[in-house]
């Protein structure tokens, strides 16, 4: 077992605790086989009634850019892409109901964190939780089944989320559909020992705590109609109008224009026509795992989109992105859509996924 993770039985419990507060719990490839082998193992094991997972410190930041950063430059894009297969399996396995998951979401999560925590079929957030979707920030799209859970969030949250990259916090987060009990982390220790003695589910509905306001999705409401627009550019532009009002909205409007107006032109469009279309046709997660796998498989073999990436990663100025906001031809979003044929994702047969509550 790896540094990373701290992976044992208790009580009635199978637990999973990420050991990697220094890096924000970031996952690698090998912690990502970790973590589903044990799911995989406890499936079997009539001793374990669930699952849970938690972490020292932030929950899970994402995955490690710069293991996939340099698997990508030395190994080539296929061998990038088997970095991202063991991620996407391990969303793939958390989405199956075989055995309960319930997920302890402190701090920051995001990217691959959201997938690890947000599939589960209990989810728990603090005071201090941030449920973040920066996929398109970054210059890649809220993958790993970031973009299933978008879909099926209230009003246009969805939109919002996915393209203003905005932190979702306790109240949201429940609202959003993110997360299912809101407990002070305080009382995180006593749930977590009685979760392990009784093996029930249900301990987690009985310890939640009314949630918290959801100040982003009251705004989104009230920004219904902006959300509601065809492109990114007529969105930024009704932000920026909002953004000269005197309302409670126009902070919020002026951060969300802020954020678009910084992020990547085609995972900004990528983002809306895929969690669009997931929504129109009720999308399974696997539905949303195989088009995110398209995007990135192909960002991988990228040369500018991994530089920009890189600027990301190392902390630097803003990125030169390859399309400016706007002027995404159709043809680039159309690539980066397509099927991968022979290069596709391939997921074992499980049982049916049930995801969250």
């Amino acid at each position: 077992m790896s540094d990373e993770l701290h992976i044992r039985r208790d009580g009635r419990a199978g637990r999973i605790t990420l050991t990697r507060p220094d890096e924000r719990n970031r996952l690698t490839a090998g912690c990502c086989r970790e973590i589903r082998e044990a799911l995989e193992r406890w499936q079997g094991d009539d001793a374990v009634s669930l699952i849970v997972i938690d972490a020292e410190g932030d929950f899970c930041a994402g995955r490690d850019l710069g293991e996939f950063l340099r698997h990508a430059r030395e190994g080539g894009a296929e061998t990038a892409a088997e970095v991202l297969r063991c991620e996407y399996r391990l969303a793939d396995r958390i989405a199956q109901p075989s055995k309960p998951i319930v997920s302890f979401l402190s701090g920051r999560v995001a990217g691959t964190g959201v997938a690890l925590g947000c599939f589960a079929q209990r989810r728990v957030v603090g005071n201090g939780s941030r449920i973040v979707f920066d996929g398109c920030a970054t210059g890649l799209i809220p993958d790993t089944g970031g973009t299933y859970l978008l879909a099926r969030a209230p009003a246009r949250l969805g939109e919002y989320f996915g393209l203003a990259g905005v932190s979702a916090g306790p109240g949201d987060a429940v609202c959003g559909r993110l997360a299912d009990a809101f407990v002070p982390e305080k009382d995180w220790p006593d749930l977590i020992d009685e979760l392990c003695r009784t093996g029930r589910l249900r301990t987690v509905d009985e310890a939640a705590y009314p949630a918290p306001d959801a100040p982003l999705l009251y705004a989104c409401q009230a920004l219904d109609e902006v959300f509601a627009l065809g492109t990114v550019p007529e969105m930024l532009a009704a932000l920026e109008a909002e953004a000269t009002e005197d309302d409670s909205e126009a902070a919020l409007a002026a951060e969300a224009a802020a954020s678009i107006r910084c992020a990547a032109p085609l995972s900004m469009d990528w983002t809306l026509a895929t969690v669009r279309d997931l929504r129109s046709s009720g999308g399974s997660v696997r539905d949303a795992l195989d088009l995110e796998f398209r995007f990135m498989r192909r960002a991988a073999e990228d040369q500018a989109r991994l530089d920009a990436l890189q600027t990301v990663h190392s902390g630097g100025d803003q990125p030169a992105w390859p399309h400016t906001l706007g002027a995404v031809p159709d043809e680039a979003l159309a690539k980066m859509r397509a099927p991968l044929g022979r290069d596709a994702l391939m997921l074992p047969e499980w049982d049916e996924m049930v995801v969250g509550g």
